[in-house]
């Protein structure tokens, strides 16, 4: 029988389990209401880290470090979160701190216009030196204004 059960299960690609008892048969359900209970948090969990792991292995670098004195720090902070857009290459976030050498002096920047579309255009001709001269461009203004001055954490900047 055994054999028949194994031969069987290899084919279905299914597991079986011989049961004499009630008593084992009772801790056959209990087990399989708890993994059928856990299921629903474990997928949870797996997924979380695969966002981690899908987050973590798209960064480029481990950390910049911010001294007590001093704005080296702040400035290359400031570049890699500007290189966290999809549309920033390393040259274009120097581009642009080395016109708005801080998040601060961009948004006064940007209060400083005196409509929308003029906000959504201001850094698109900032010039980027890399071999070729290059400008931002306006995807990325519009991108980069929608998520400098949201005030919703949802909303859509790409």
């Amino acid at each position: 029988m055994e054999e028949a059960l194994l031969d069987m299960g290899c084919r279905t690609n299914r597991n079986f389990t011989l049961i004499d008892s009630p008593r084992d048969f009772a801790r056959m359900v209990i087990t399989f209401h708890k993994a059928i209970a856990n299921a629903n948090f474990k997928d949870c969990k797996r997924q979380e880290s695969n966002l981690v792991d899908f987050i973590t292995a798209n960064t480029k670098t481990t950390g910049v470090f911010v001294p007590d004195e001093g704005d080296a720090g702040y400035r290359e902070l400031w570049i890699r979160q500007l290189e966290q857009f999809s549309l920033v290459s390393h040259d274009k976030a120097l581009a642009l701190v080395e016109l708005y050498p801080s998040p601060r002096l961009l948004m006064r920047a940007y209060d400083a216009c005196a409509t929308v579309s003029e906000k959504e255009r201001l850094v698109e001709d900032v010039t980027v030196r890399s071999g070729a001269e290059r400008r931002i461009g306006p995807k990325m203004s519009r991108m980069l204004y929608a998520f400098i001055c949201s005030l919703n954490g949802d909303d859509p900047y790409e």
